[in-house]
């Protein structure tokens, strides 16, 4: 009956409801207080795990003590975490190609969240993280969000929001597609000008080795990348580094003739 450790096996979790996992003890108390101090939930004796639904939303305080069965303490954990209006559930996605058909332009509406994970599959399962970004705003009205996708899948591409909240859970928007097939040049090089980095596509060339060069306008090599196998992914290009001004990138394809294009870089 004597416990083995002083460790909370227990996780409690905000979004809609507040989950709470892991009260598997002889004897267990559960009190939740909303922002106000007032007591809004109270379980004594044996809780259980415990989803508690029917909250307004807003930011709660929830306590927790187990016990053995002779009462010697196990766990006295205090815990911050926030309720979401359940129309807040998911982050409202959706997203159309820019007007060069370069990019999938990404648009969402959120009422809360930290922080936002733009998330892309080509299979509807096995997602990846492209961009994160950072909300300095909390509050209760919708605000939009926008990025884009320079580098889709040709074909079919997934996306969705994975959204965090102050207390590290987290939800996501309802999965969105959207058919990618572009009939680009043979390389296209975009956004340009640009004000940071730029991409390459080469969807012509694809599984063919390449070098790429930068030469500013006196023919000075600035960097060099080498190129395994071209995907139908964009190639970036890390100009972010170099100075306004007006610089040539060289592209020798395996088997092909060398191919220049001309970039202008605008740094504010």
């Amino acid at each position: 009956d004597t416990p083995t450790g002083n460790t909370c096996n227990v996780t409690i979790l905000g979004g809609i409801n507040i989950t709470i996992t892991g009260m598997d003890n002889p004897r267990e108390y559960i009190k939740i207080y909303n922002s106000s101090g007032s007591l809004v939930y109270n379980c004594h004796a044996t809780c259980d795990s415990e989803t508690i639904v029917n909250l307004n939303p807003g930011d709660y305080t929830v306590d927790i003590e187990t016990f053995t069965n002779s009462w010697s303490p196990i766990c006295d954990l205090n815990q911050s975490v926030t309720v979401v209006a359940s129309s807040a559930a998911r982050a409202r996605l959706y997203f159309t190609l820019d007007s060069e058909q370069t990019a999938v332009v990404l648009n969402w509406t959120a009422n809360r969240g930290k922080s936002f994970e733009v998330q892309r599959a080509a299979d509807q399962v096995n997602f990846e993280t492209i961009e994160e970004i950072i909300n300095n705003k909390n509050t209760q009205e919708f605000l939009s969000f926008e990025t884009k996708d320079y580098s889709p899948i040709l074909g079919k591409n997934f996306y969705r929001i994975k959204r965090y909240f102050a207390d590290g859970s987290f939800d996501f928007s309802e999965i969105q597609s959207i058919d990618y097939q572009n009939n680009l040049a043979e390389v296209f090089l975009f956004p340009n000008p640009t004000k940071s980095n730029t991409f390459l596509q080469m969807q012509k060339y694809i599984g063919k080795t390449a070098k790429i060069q930068c030469y500013d306008i006196y023919g000075q090599l600035l960097f060099e990348q080498n190129v395994d196998a071209i995907s139908e992914r964009a190639i970036p290009l890390e100009t972010n580094q170099l100075s306004s001004g007006t610089y040539f990138i060289k592209i020798k394809v395996e088997g092909f003739r060398m191919i220049t294009k001309k970039l202008i870089l605008i740094n504010e």
